[in-house]
């Protein structure tokens, strides 16, 4: 336990908002309030005053959110912070569905509000699309659900997507990935607020010891992609992974162009066509590694190399893995 001396400048309590969409998911949404009220177990005494705010005109519909005020009822009430723990299985798997109707209009215009007034905004999972959408993260860093990258690269050109972070930073602007990079999220919010004694003595409460990024589980196939031309760019790729690709072959294919190809894929995947062949010949030698027992040599003949460690130099350069530790994981 932490020196209870600290924890005098707790005064007067934080005032926090958490914003719940209509099919939020449980486990971030807990996640959130546990961590708050498990601060306050650490500290001894109450820091928190919380109100559930949700997007719906009347909680009757999802009596989950208990005793949560619809968004058109926000309480007038100076803000130390905004929590959105994700948008829930309403808005899986395209956010925009949320940021084009008049609530999540509204949610925009919050964080925006509260923001301006000096609240530290975090949001998390296909959350971020509210923060991105509300200005926040221009010029700046952000994360979300790796499946979600190529849409958000694609919707905020102006912001430095960073899918392998679980959490990220810019301002007063905090963005965490996945469902349970959540708990990141809030160890990275309560850092914020509370002595850092605090905050470990919470994480080590709850904080299951890290996978590695969240891109290391992500696979193109997986992703939400919208652009045309680089969804019929991957079915060439796959289609013709085991033979040697040439970016000049496959931009005739296509009757593109070399810079508007590059272009595109530079706008979904952050990457040029190049290391997006390289990253789908990693996915798929993962993938034979991991459902075979074939030598590496064969594996990397079906990917396209002839030399099994031009193979075992992408893995390791993408993964972090050797071929052999990858099959292990498997």
């Amino acid at each position: 336990m932490a020196d209870t001396t600290v924890f005098m400048q707790y005064t007067p309590m934080f005032q926090i908002s958490v914003l719940l969409a209509d099919g939020a998911l449980s486990a971030p949404a807990s996640i959130t309030l546990d961590m708050l009220r498990m601060s306050e177990l650490v500290v001894g005494r109450p820091l928190f005053e919380v109100q559930c705010l949700t997007l719906l005109e009347s909680t009757a519909s999802n009596p989950s959110f208990g005793g949560a005020l619809p968004l058109t009822q926000i309480p007038d009430r100076e803000l130390t912070a905004v929590i959105v723990p994700g948008l829930g299985l309403g808005c899986w798997p395209d956010p925009e569905i949320l940021l084009q109707s008049d609530m999540g209009q509204m949610a925009v215009e919050m964080l925006k509000t509260a923001h301006h007034d000096g609240a530290w905004i975090a949001t998390s999972c296909a959350a971020t699309f509210l923060a991105a959408q509300a200005k926040l993260l221009d010029g700046g860093r952000a994360t979300t659900s790796w499946w979600l990258a190529p849409q958000f690269r694609s919707k905020f050109p102006a912001i430095d997507l960073q899918e392998d972070a679980l959490t990220t930073e810019f301002g007063r602007a905090l963005c965490g990935g996945g469902m349970l990079s959540h708990i990141e999220l809030m160890l990275l919010l309560l850092g914020k607020l509370l002595d850092s004694a605090v905050v470990d003595q919470v994480a080590r409460y709850s904080v299951s010891p890290r996978r590695g990024p969240q891109s290391a589980q992500a696979r193109v196939t997986d992703l939400v992609i919208k652009d045309p031309l680089v969804v019929t760019l991957i079915a060439e790729i796959q289609a013709n992974i085991a033979s040697p690709l040439q970016v000049t072959n496959l931009v005739d294919r296509l009757s593109t162009s070399s810079r508007t190809l590059e272009r595109r894929v530079q706008a979904v995947f952050g990457l040029s066509p190049i290391a997006l062949i390289q990253r789908i010949r990693s996915e798929v030698a993962i993938e034979l590694l991991q459902s075979t027992a074939r030598p590496l040599k064969w594996v990397a003949e079906q990917v396209g190399y002839s030399d099994e460690n031009t193979l075992r130099q992408l893995l390791i350069r993408t993964t972090g893995l050797t071929p052999k530790a990858i099959r292990r994981l498997g």
